[in-house]
């Protein structure tokens, strides 16, 4: 066989091998992006950063990232571009960025950066500030009900098969503080889109 062939057929190997790992790679870059938004914030001082942040079942909105004083950041369609992800791909190579959306705010500010936005309209208007917190209220208490539904179902089979007292009233008492947390978490949600809303001027 001539050299040339063995060349060739090695070359086409490496690429084969190369185009896997390339289709792999973005594969992984469009899984980090399914469900989340780039987001970029922009602090008083310093450079600006971008954290991705899933966004939540709403689509309106993200959870702030850990040390933000602003629990929550609005977003709508009209703030919403188009960004490449990730800034900097494995060995800078660009064909390997995925599209991802993106969105800017003022750090601590849940009002998105909209340069196009006409004067006095808002995305975080009272009124969604107001929903959003009894939406999720229900959400948490639906939730803590149908665990402790669960949990008391658990319970009464433990019961019917004779089971020691004694774990019985172990029983009791997890769903017991099961109902306590779910209740604090419900109350502490509510606040804190209360505390957003006061931030916000609501």
């Amino acid at each position: 066989m001539p050299q040339w062939i063995i060349y060739v057929i090695v070359v086409l190997i490496l690429a084969l091998f190369f185009l896997g790992w390339a289709w792999w790679q973005r594969s992984r870059y469009n899984k980090m992006v399914e469900g989340n938004m780039l987001c970029e914030f922009w602090p008083e001082t310093g450079m600006r950063y971008k954290r991705l942040l899933p966004v939540e079942i709403n689509g309106l909105e993200v959870k702030s990232p850990q040390g933000h004083q602003c629990p929550r950041y609005f977003f709508n369609k009209e703030a919403t571009y188009i960004a490449r992800y990730p800034d900097d791909p494995f060995l800078n190579l660009k064909f390997l960025q995925v599209d991802v959306p993106i969105v800017s705010w003022p750090e601590n500010n849940p009002e998105p950066i909209n340069p196009y936005r006409k004067p006095g309209e808002l995305v975080a208007t009272s009124a969604l500030i107001d929903s959003l917190r009894d939406n999720d209220f229900a959400a948490f208490a639906m939730a803590a009900s149908k665990e402790i539904q669960e949990l008391q179902q658990e319970l009464a089979k433990a019961l019917l098969n004779n089971i020691p007292k004694r774990i019985a009233y172990v029983g009791g008492i997890v769903v017991g503080a099961l109902a306590l947390g779910a209740l604090i978490t419900g109350i502490v949600s509510y606040q804190e889109i209360g505390n957003l809303k006061a931030l916000w001027g609501g």
